[in-house]
């Protein structure tokens, strides 16, 4: 049985969803398909998109990839490593900050195809603590833990990468500004969230697809997106559909809003 899109937004923006049994959300959600929702919210809530792993899963991570070493990671740009190369060829060392990194698979497989460059790593505070420990552990070399964000000011970047990961942070403005007032060289966002046409600048939306973990994520104004970039000093270099663009259904979003929704990977360059 099909459900209007408006009944869909209100059942699950209603506090009353909470009453309804798991079981039957998820088949609701998995026989609609649905993926993102409007939000009734104006702000993110205090906890949102947990993520923890283990030192387990993290020697499982160089296991597997010592095993096979030429596996892409799962990310939302598997072709990361590939790009360094081409916009690093004649650079010695560079120097890449992957923000929202959670695993280590990144950083083995860049390390693997670009052996000069110099990885920094930043996550939710747990995984940046667990992070630090197994480098210890495995004597890892170039690689280095951000803990907080306001201990950049001292780095230079050449390449800062925000792996489908913008969208989700409450505070996103405030992390740009700290990175960007360090004027690396390129800065990429894979996996985001766009609209074109709708008046606001964001919107939050309810992301249902990962249920019974409920996210809350920013859809983004792409004009919007691309000023904030533009004021301080940046051109857009590349824009194109993710890979994975195909495999989301925004139709409940797009009926909302009245808009097409893109998951875009996007390429800022600083001017020179």
């Amino acid at each position: 049985m099909k459900i209007s899109n408006n009944l869909i937004s209100r059942l699950f923006n209603s506090n009353k969803v909470n009453l309804i049994p798991d079981r039957l959300l998820n088949i609701i959600i998995k026989k609609q398909n649905i993926y993102f929702i409007k939000s009734e919210l104006n702000e993110f809530p205090e906890v949102n998109y947990p993520f923890n792993f283990s030192l387990k899963d993290l020697e499982n991570n160089l296991i597997n990839f010592k095993k096979n070493p030429f596996k892409f990671p799962f990310n939302e740009f598997p072709q990361l490593a590939l790009l360094l190369k081409f916009l690093f060829k004649e650079n010695k060392n560079f120097s890449l900050f992957d923000f929202g990194a959670q695993y280590i698979d990144n950083y083995l497989f860049l390390q693997n195809i670009n052996p000069n460059i110099d990885y920094y790593y930043h996550d939710q505070e747990r995984n940046n603590l667990l992070i630090k420990e197994f480098i210890n552990k495995k004597n890892l070399k170039n690689i280095t833990v951000i803990e907080k964000i306001d201990n950049i000011n001292q780095k230079t970047f050449d390449f800062v990468y925000f792996g489908s990961v913008i969208q989700y942070l409450k505070n996103y403005e405030e992390i740009l500004e700290k990175i960007l007032i360090m004027k690396p060289k390129y800065v990429f966002f894979s996996g985001t969230n766009f609209y074109f046409n709708y008046s606001e600048e964001k919107l939050i939306s309810k992301q249902l697809n990962v249920f019974p973990q409920i996210n809350y994520c920013y859809f983004f104004k792409f004009s919007y997106f691309k000023n904030l970039l533009y004021s301080r000093g940046y051109s857009l270099d590349y824009v194109a559909e993710n890979l994975h663009g195909n495999l989301i259904n925004y139709k409940h979003m797009n009926k909302k809003i009245n808009d097409h929704c893109k998951y875009f990977d996007v390429l800022f360059k600083l001017n020179e």
